[in-house]
């Protein structure tokens, strides 16, 4: 789920729906960072013609103790894959290494960029 909050967009995941005398009421958590537009793509060799997945970015934030995040489509994340990643200004090399959260249509993962 996506919220304006001013002139920015927040990235979230509801937790929990309830209807009640005719009104819908949500429950949601936001998501931590401010979310960018990414590309990813599996960098096996065997998968060199592979296409780019549209992919959120979420910034690390160091006062909520937030690692680096990803929010990948459902079934994407493999611990240890390794992705190309273009995260809007270069294109870098990437390993997942943890599912921090499972939404209904997302996967939320901690990855470490590859030194070349």
């Amino acid at each position: 789920m996506v919220v304006k909050s001013s002139s920015r967009y927040l990235a979230g995941a509801v937790r929990w729906l309830e209807e009640s005398d005719g009104q819908l009421h949500v429950g949601m958590v936001l998501l931590p960072g401010l979310p960018k537009s990414a590309a990813i793509r599996p960098s096996e060799t065997t998968r060199s013609d592979a296409t780019y997945t549209d992919v959120v970015l979420l910034p690390a934030m160091l006062a909520l103790k937030a690692p680096i995040s990803l929010l990948l489509p459902i079934g994407w994340f493999r611990m240890g894959r390794q992705c190309e990643l273009w995260n809007g200004t270069s294109m870098v090399k990437i390993k997942l290494l943890t599912l921090l959260e499972r939404g209904s249509d997302f996967e939320r993962v901690y990855f470490t960029e590859l030194i070349l």
